[in-house]
């Protein structure tokens, strides 16, 4: 088996293109998975980016209605935003850049995405969302469970691009070594089997209690292999991304 492949500091790594690999930072240690049902570039996008002093380690995801050149203009642009705030733990205020740029460049699909950033140093999980499905994480070896913001009033994280001027919150967790987090996109829990029901978030969390025992990689194809008997064979209807990570 390849060896994980470590993001040095002031790195950024990820894309739009199938993949399927292991990788660490300082950190944590992570395991992805994700490919486009009609070919080797999707509409998913992932990204890992490490700052400057090697604490700070960020992951992101987003889900785009739309392929092609749209999803490379929006591959650059969350490159972009991330290069910009990497070194800062404010992951909402890339939704925000990200948000402005897709209203304001008349994009014409609408993108969710979610931002996860552990600060080594302080023991702190910082997430936001922009209308995308809820990570989960496990912590001291419990069942796994979904990392909700707190409610809140007016139009604050919508997808991207649906209104200018959105709002994006932040929220953080302790988390300590050996805690998990599990992020992916709605391939994975819109997957419908034969009898038209979806895999679901039930189906996602039965998947991941029922292996929790397993590393960061084996539980990741447990999870795939669920969704694959859920499908009875046929290939997913959607692009798929899933990403755990363990804290190291």
């Amino acid at each position: 088996m390849q060896a994980p492949f470590r993001i040095k500091c002031a790195e950024i790594w990820g894309g739009i293109l199938a993949i399927d690999t292991e990788m660490i930072t300082a950190g944590l240690s992570a395991s992805i998975f994700s490919t486009a049902h009609d070919g080797d570039r999707g509409g998913d996008m992932y990204y890992v980016s490490v700052c400057k002093w090697d604490y700070l380690t960020r992951l992101a995801i987003a889900d785009l209605r739309g392929h092609g050149g749209q999803a490379s203009r929006l591959s650059a642009w969350v490159y972009n935003s991330m290069q910009k705030r990497m070194n800062t733990t404010s992951g909402h205020k890339i939704l925000s850049d990200l948000n402005g740029e897709v209203k304001s460049r008349g994009f014409d699909a609408i993108t969710t995405a979610v931002v996860v950033g552990y600060h080594a140093t302080k023991r702190k999980l910082y997430f936001s969302y922009a209308g995308h499905p809820p990570a989960y994480v496990q912590r001291a070896g419990r069942e796994w469970e979904a990392l909700a913001l707190a409610p809140s009033t007016g139009p604050t994280n919508l997808p991207l691009g649906i209104l200018p001027k959105a709002k994006y919150d932040m929220e953080d967790i302790r988390m300590e070594p050996g805690d998990r987090i599990c992020l992916y996109t709605d391939g994975v829990t819109d997957c419908a089997g034969p009898d038209g029901e979806p895999f679901g978030d039930a189906g996602l969390v039965a998947s991941l209690n029922r292996n929790a025992g397993l590393s960061p990689a084996g539980l990741k194809a447990a999870i795939l292999d669920d969704l694959r008997r859920h499908l009875g064979g046929g290939p997913p209807d959607d692009d798929v991304t899933l990403l755990i990570a363990e804290i190291s």
